[in-house]
């Protein structure tokens, strides 16, 4: 074999070593380079109108880091603050939830469920010839014991990682800070990395920007604007689980034809047979409004059609996404959506 081609596999061979090595010691900040960057998106526009505006009085290059560096540790402390303690209560008050149901079905044995019991036990043994006693009362019971239990060790777990989580904090202010900085050098860096064309790579990464951009404004703002609503109204009218009711309804926005009214709308009708109707009809009102119809007028005027992706599969990519990767995968899978969209169109034109 030639010599050259020898040197030429055995560099390959030791680059892909270097870089699997590499993505090793990279992979557990992978939370931070994902989050900053998000971060990056919201915050560069600001530090550019800053730095733009102060560009007459000729802003030295230690004031441009120093914004740079105050506007990553006030934008990550307002994200992560309220968000801990969303998270926190969200635990809390799906604990209290589970313990409510779990009282209900045991002091409610509903002929509901003995029928249903019934109904069981004789299908099966209609298809088998077995006699089986079912008692679904006792299972879902024992499933909410579990899920309590769950739910605890959590919150010892996650009141134990305190520090891991200030650490993880301290490098995401750090990373955002050099986004912010040095985020056109690093993004050079990274496409001067990848073996493609650079006009192809150029138009790649301006689809991508296009198809990222509109997901965050056009899906996951305006589930995050229907979230905050809904959380202000349900707290204003005293209603059980605001935080939980709410999580529920950033996820059903983006389901098809269904929405955040499949959440509020059941709610309303709640608190109208167990407390007041006046109440649940004020509820339904400012639902409508400040939610559904919010949204049946944003959604279309953030996206404008620079969006192709169906918002059932960009649920599926939320969701698959967060069981593949945690909560990571809340960004991640519309990522690998985006990425996948984005590459399927340059092959279509190439």
């Amino acid at each position: 074999m030639d010599s050259k081609k020898v040197k030429s596999y055995f560099f390959i061979v030791l680059v892909i070593i270097l870089l699997i090595l590499v993505i090793f010691i990279f992979e557990r900040f992978l939370t931070v380079f994902l989050w900053a960057a998000v971060f990056a998106v919201f915050v560069h526009p600001v530090y550019q109108l800053i730095i733009n505006r102060w560009k007459k009085t000729l802003v030295s290059t230690f004031l441009k880091h120093l914004i740079a560096g105050t506007l990553s540790i006030v934008f990550v402390l307002i994200i992560f603050i309220p968000m801990s303690y969303l998270v926190y209560q969200l635990v809390i008050e799906l604990k209290d939830f589970f313990n409510w149901f779990q009282e209900f079905l045991k002091s409610n044995s509903t002929t509901f469920l003995d029928n249903l019991n019934i109904k069981i036990s004789d299908w099966i043994y209609s298809v088998s010839s077995l006699k089986v006693k079912i008692d679904i009362q006792t299972q879902i019971i024992n499933l909410l014991e579990s899920q309590i239990k769950n739910l605890t060790s959590f919150i010892t777990s996650t009141l134990s990682k305190t520090v891991n989580f200030i650490t993880y904090l301290f490098f995401t202010i750090i990373t955002l800070y050099f986004y912010l900085t040095d985020g056109d050098v690093l993004l050079d860096y990274f496409k001067k990395a990848i073996p493609i064309d650079s006009s192809v790579l150029s138009i790649f990464f301006s689809k991508l920007t296009v198809i990222l951009k509109n997901i965050v404004k056009g899906y996951l703002l305006v589930a995050l604007y229907q979230a905050v609503v809904s959380f202000i109204i349900f707290s204003l009218f005293k209603t059980p689980n605001p935080v939980l009711f709410s999580f529920l309804i950033f996820f059903a926005s983006f389901i098809p034809m269904i929405g955040a009214t499949g959440v509020w709308l059941p709610v309303a009708i709640i608190v109208g047979l167990t407390e007041s109707w006046l109440k649940a009809i004020y509820i339904f009102l400012l639902c409508g409004i400040f939610i559904s119809t919010f949204d049946n007028l944003l959604r279309p005027l953030i996206l404008s059609g620079n969006i192709n992706l169906h918002p059932l599969l960009l649920f599926f990519a939320i969701i698959g996404g967060i069981m593949a990767f945690g909560f990571n995968g809340l960004i991640l899978g519309p990522l690998l959506l985006a990425l996948l969209y984005s590459s399927l169109e340059i092959f279509q034109s190439m």
